[in-house]
C-alpha cells in the first residue's frame, strides 16, 4: 500500500462525517488508537480504480430456490447455478450414496434446468457453476495433493463445457474450529489458478471467482488474500453469518458497523483487506436476502436466544410477516441494519436481517472502495418483493 492511500484511509485526527441516506443523518465518527475504523460512507481518495466501468451483479441461484426464484434475471451480469459438489478423490458427486442422488448435480440435469440457464445466456447474461466442498480434510486433499487436484480440474472443466457454463465459482468452505493444512491459503490460490488455465484453453473468456467469509479475512486464515486476488477474475466476501442460529444473543448478521470491540463487521474485514494491499476492484460484496430469526427473553435489542430456536428467515417470510401483523421494523443506527421483535403465543420472537436501507448503504460501500460489485445469497429467497431491486437499478445506473 503506497503512503498516499494509507493515510487517506487511516485518517490522523478524529473526523466526523455526515451522510444522508433516506432522510435519515448517520454519524460515524473516528479514533486514533487502535487504528481507526474505515468510515463505511464518508468521503475516501486514492483507491484504486475499478475494473471496467459496469457494476457487477450476481446473483446465487441455489437448486432448492429455482422454482421460488422471480427474479429480474435481466439486471444481473452473472447467475451462479450452486451446485454441484466434489468429493475427496477428485470427482464430482452423482450420488450421496447406493440410494440417494446428490441434488445439485440432479437437478443440473433437468430439462427446466437447462432450458433457463440457455434463457439466462441468451439474454446476455453469463452462467457460472459452482463447486463445492465444505469439509476441511476434502478440501485439503483437493488442494494439496496433485494427482485428485488434477483430477478435479478435469472433471469440473468436462463439467463446464458439457452445459457451457461461462465460467466457475470455487466455494471451498473451511471450518475454523476443526485442523487444517498451514499453507492451505497458498494452496487454495494455485488450485484457483490452475483451474483457470484450464478453463480458458476451452473458453479464453472463461472466469473463476472464490467465496471467502468474512472471518477468514478478518482472522486472517485459512486465505491467502494476496495470492487469491492474482489468481481468481473476482474474490466474493460472504460479508454475512456474523450472528448465526446458534448465537447466544439475537443481532445483525450483515452488521456494517458496531461500537462493541468484541462484534466483528463488515467494516472489520474490509479493513483487513486494505491492509493487504490488495486490488478492491476484484472484489465482490456478499450481501444477503434472509435473516435469522429467534426466540428471545426479551424484546431487547440483540436480546438473549432460547437455545435451539434460531432458524432461517426468507425476505419474503419476513415481508409478509409484517404485513400480516401490522408490524414495523426497527432500525439500529450502529449496525446499519433493520430487525423486528413480537409476540407470539405470549413468547417474543426477533428477526434481523436486511432491506432495501440496509442494502443501499452497502451499495454506497462498494462504490466508496471501488469494488466490483454485489453478490446476493440467494435468489428466491425475496419472493414477489421487487424493492430490492430498484434499489440495484438505481445504483446500477449511477455513474462509477
Amino acid at each position: 500500500m503506497n503512503q498516499k492511500l494509507f493515510w487517506s484511509l487511516f485518517w490522523p485526527t478524529l473526523l466526523g462525517t455526515m451522510v444522508g441516506v433516506a432522510g435519515v443523518i448517520f454519524k460515524f465518527q473516528l479514533n486514533l488508537n487502535p487504528p481507526p475504523p474505515l468510515s463505511p460512507l464518508g468521503e475516501m481518495t486514492d483507491v484504486k480504480a475499478r475494473l471496467g466501468s459496469d457494476k457487477q451483479v450476481i446473483g446465487f441461484l441455489p437448486y432448492w430456490l429455482i422454482k421460488d426464484a422471480k427474479s429480474p434475471f435481466e439486471q444481473f451480469n452473472q447467475v451462479i447455478y450452486f451446485g454441484v459438489t466434489l468429493s475427496d478423490e477428485g470427482k464430482i458427486m452423482t450420488k450421496i450414496n447406493s440410494q440417494e442422488v446428490e441434488l445439485g448435480w440432479y437437478t443440473l440435469q433437468r430439462a427446466s434446468t437447462q432450458a433457463l440457464l440457455k434463457q439466462l445466456q441468451d439474454q446476455g447474461t453469463k452462467i457460472i457453476l459452482a463447486v463445492t466442498a465444505f469439509d476441511n480434510q476434502t478440501i485439503d486433499k483437493l488442494i494439496g495433493q496433485p494427482e485428485i487436484q488434477q483430477k478435479a480440474i478435469v472433471e469440473v472443466a468436462a463439467e463446464v463445457k458439457q452445459y457451457d457454463f461461462d465460467g466457475v465459482n470455487i466455494d471451498f468452505e473451511y471450518s475454523l474450529d476443526k485442523p487444517f493444512m498451514a499453507d492451505s491459503g497458498t494452496l487454495l490460490a494455485q488450485f484457483i489458478k490452475e483451474l483457470r488455465k484450464r478453463l480458458i484453453k476451452d473458453n479464453p473468456a472463461a472466469t473463476v471467482s472464490v467465496d471467502i467469509y468474512v472471518n477468514g479475512l478478518i482472522l486472517d486464515k485459512p486465505y491467502d488474500l494476496v495470492a487469491l486476488n492474482q489468481a481468481a477474475d473476482q474474490i466474493i466476501i460472504m460479508a454475512y453469518d456474523f450472528h448465526t442460529p446458534d448465537s447466544a444473543t439475537a443481532g445483525p448478521i450483515a452488521p456494517i458497523r458496531s461500537t462493541d470491540s468484541t462484534s466483528k463487521t463488515i467494516v472489520d474485514g474490509l479493513q483487513a483487506v486494505i491492509k493487504k494491499g490488495v486490488a478492491m476492484n476484484r472484489l465482490v460484496l456478499g450481501v444477503p436476502l434472509y435473516g435469522y430469526e429467534w426466540q428471545t427473553t426479551s424484546s431487547d435489542f440483540k436480546a438473549q436466544t432460547a437455545p435451539g430456536s434460531g432458524v432461517l428467515a426468507t425476505y419474503k417470510r419476513i415481508m409478509a410477516l409484517l404485513k400480516e401483523k401490522g408490524l414495523s421494523a426497527a432500525w439500529d443506527e450502529v449496525s446499519l441494519s433493520p430487525w423486528l421483535s413480537y409476540q407470539i403465543g405470549g413468547k417474543t420472537q426477533q428477526i434481523y436481517f436486511d432491506n432495501e436501507q440496509s442494502i443501499a448503504l452497502k451499495l454506497q460501500l462498494i462504490d466508496q472502495l471501488k469494488m466490483q460489485g454485489v453478490a446476493f445469497w440467494a435468489l428466491g429467497y425475496e419472493g414477489n418483493n421487487s424493492g430490492i431491486w430498484e434499489v440495484v437499478k438505481t445504483w446500477q445506473k449511477k455513474q462509477s
